[in-house]
C-alpha cells in the first residue's frame, strides 16, 4: 500500500509495524506482541509521537533525511 501511495504522487508519511522475520522465542501471543511494541497502546503511541513530529514541521511534511533538517 505504502508503494502505491507513493507512485500515485500522494504526500502520506507511512509507518511500518510488523513481526520481524527472524526466530522469536516461544511465548503466548499477547507477550510476543508485547514484547515488539505491538499492543493497543503501543501503537497508538508510536502514531501520537508520528503526528507530534510531523506538526512540529512547517506545512506539516515530514522533512527527509538529510533534507530540511536542523
Amino acid at each position: 500500500m505504502a508503494l502505491a501511495a507513493g507512485d500515485a504522487g500522494t504526500d502520506v508519511p507511512v509507518r511500518r509495524s510488523g513481526i520481524p522475520e527472524q526466530f522469536l522465542a516461544y511465548a503466548e501471543r499477547a507477550e510476543v506482541l508485547a514484547g515488539l511494541g505491538l499492543t493497543p497502546v503501543g501503537v497508538a503511541g508510536r502514531i501520537a509521537a508520528s503526528l507530534a513530529v510531523r506538526k512540529q514541521r512547517p506545512h506539516g511534511r515530514a522533512a527527509t533525511s538529510g533534507q530540511g533538517e536542523n
